[in-house]
């Protein structure tokens, strides 16, 4: 009998480990930036990466890195007219998306401005129209989402010298854009037309394909794009685990199937004791 219960709970607590997923989850690009431009998006834990999406220098950028928000590197970018990073298209680009709509997607980004120099200024962009995109909100001290029916933004001011986390989420089937800036949600919106994937186009870190001399001026760490639409509470997992000095990579993978593991054993053990 007593063998019996152990069994039990430990068959339990594996279908927890199973059914954990983390915030790392459907990750298909990853840029950490730390020493090269590489996707290590295969590294993550519960990742859809399918190729690794590597990017390279592009329009005269010289592939300098900055010091970086985790200290391992970071894409480091000088305004208009000096270059940007890029990637070829795969589907991982968007989502999973290999052309057409795309039906969910989220985008991270760290990024800290030297200087907001240009209107519409890229941090990380797929082109223009109904392409997915990050860029400054015309002239203004912030910055906008496009995740499907047109740009949304906040008010945070992100023009002073410090690091702020980006992310856009689009979900068709909620009909649902989020836009969120250091865990706080700037404007949440339904979608109308949803993200286009465009094979055509690459991805580009520090500019937009399809608008050219709006290169970024600053630094960019921790890329990411997700298959999924994240939660506001996974958005602010990430956003504090980044404050309190941790990359997305580097943020631990669930443990409540071994909690689980753990709390029914002690149960079987002590019925079995009675």
């Amino acid at each position: 009998m007593k063998n019996l219960l152990l069994g039990a709970a430990v068959s339990v607590g594996l279908i927890g480990i199973a059914q954990a997923a983390g915030v790392q989850s459907g990750v298909t690009v990853y840029y950490n930036f730390d020493g090269n431009l590489n996707d290590s998006a295969s590294s993550l834990a519960g990742n859809a990466n399918t190729i690794d999406d590597n990017l390279a220098p592009a329009s005269g950028h010289a592939g300098n890195l900055g010091g970086g928000l985790f200290g391992g590197g970071s894409y480091l970018g000088s305004g208009v007219g000096t270059g940007h990073a890029e990637a070829a298209f795969s589907p991982d680009l968007d989502g999973g998306t290999n052309g057409g709509q795309v039906q969910a997607i989220t985008v991270q980004w760290w990024g800290r401005a030297n200087s907001l120099d240009t209107g519409w200024q890229a941090g990380v962009a797929r082109g223009e129209g109904q392409n997915w995109r990050f860029h400054r909100q015309g002239g203004s001290q912030t910055m906008a989402w496009q995740g499907g029916g047109g740009d949304i933004h906040g008010g945070a001011n992100i023009n002073d010298g410090e690091w702020h986390h980006f992310v856009g989420t689009s979900d068709v089937a909620s009909n649902t854009r989020v836009l969120y800036i250091d865990g706080v949600v700037m404007s949440s919106q339904g979608i109308g037309t949803p993200i286009n994937s465009d094979t055509n186009l690459p991805l580009m870190v520090g500019e937009n394909p399809q608008a050219n001399n709006r290169e970024w001026n600053g630094e960019i760490d921790d890329v990411a794009i997700w298959n999924r639409a994240l939660s506001e509470a996974e958005v602010n997992e990430i956003y504090n685990a980044g404050r309190a000095g941790t990359s997305l990579g580097a943020i631990p993978e669930p443990t409540v199937g071994l909690l689980g593991l753990l709390s029914v054993g002690f149960l079987a053990l002590r019925r079995r004791r009675r």
